[in-house]
């Protein structure tokens, strides 16, 4: 009988699902947008990418336009345990860890995670474990100018030798903090607001074309579910995306959507969960969005 192991890491911006497109895009977004199952078909899962493909793998980002409270990219370990011979079964019993650190080693932010796997693989038959963490523009993740590292191991039986990522980023932006949580305005062309996290974040609106109207108005459209405002030249803007908030382990969420209520649509508030770094709102169907500075997610 025989038995191997492989542990390969990879730095993307996001990763694609093979059935419905992208799964997930970090770069610039929000800390933790709510997160999607990626793994909706799992009868495709291959021992070397499984059903994702990675969105513009890196081990150097510019991060050149960024503000404080932005995710970066997302380490993902992949650990193969491979019965590649024979007629007995392997009895895997060990702990994988990922972590981002310093380049002493010391962990960023308590970003460690360790996942245990017990379990018996028969002969000729494999197990692919996948085990990913984002990180982000954040006084006790990225920042400063400088390289962090993210790293995989496994111990136990088997013991897979750590694998160490080196990763440098470069322009990173301030990660001081701001006071006056929860202020919302329109500022020259932008809707922006302090968010939970103490930081100035400014969204960047799509223009509908509508001129003429008073600066700083805000409000709920009901054609198009979006919060529109008005810029200080009297153009109109909307938002250029938002989401229907959904069950997610990120963030302290709900386990599902939230419905408020046609009766509450409109509120408009700086929402606490998924980060901190987000304003949400009770649409015109009754259920919350989010919305935010930082890019479309999916």
């Amino acid at each position: 009988m025989a038995f191997s192991t492989s542990l390969t890491n990879h730095i993307s911006k996001g990763v694609t699902n093979n059935v419905s497109g992208t799964a997930g895009y970090w770069f610039g977004t929000n800390f933790n947008m709510p997160l999607h199952n990626f793994w909706d078909n799992t009868s495709s899962i291959s021992k070397t990418a499984g059903i994702n493909n990675y969105t513009s793998e890196s081990t150097s980002y510019d991060l050149t336009g960024f503000v404080r409270g932005y995710e970066i990219c997302n380490g993902m370990a992949i650990f193969l345990f491979d019965n590649t011979i024979g007629s007995g079964t392997y009895n895997v019993s060990t702990t994988m860890t990922i972590k981002w650190t310093d380049t002493s080693n010391n962990i960023l932010n308590g970003d460690s995670y360790s996942f245990g796997l017990s379990t018996s693989i028969p002969a000729t038959y494999y197990y692919v474990y996948w085990a990913g963490a984002n990180i982000g523009a954040e006084a006790s993740e990225i920042a400063s100018s400088t390289t962090y590292d993210f790293r995989a191991s496994a111990s136990g039986t088997p013991n897979i030798s750590e694998v160490v990522t080196a990763v440098s980023f470069s322009n990173v932006p301030s990660t001081s903090t701001t006071a006056s949580v929860g202020y919302i305005w329109v500022e020259g062309n932008t809707l922006s607001f302090i968010n939970a996290d103490g930081w100035k974040h400014s969204i960047a609106g799509t223009a509908t074309g509508t001129t003429g109207k008073t600066a700083g108005y805000i409000w709920l459209q009901s054609g198009d579910n979006l919060i529109h405002w008005i810029g200080s030249g009297g153009a109109e803007y909307k938002l250029p995306w938002n989401i229907q908030q959904f069950g997610s382990i990120y963030g302290g969420s709900s386990t599902s959507a939230l419905y408020a209520g046609t009766s509450d649509a409109g509120y408009l508030w700086v929402d606490n969960l998924f980060g901190g770094t987000h304003l949400a709102y009770i649409g015109t169907d009754g259920y919350k969005y989010l919305c935010g500075a930082g890019a479309n997610p999916y």
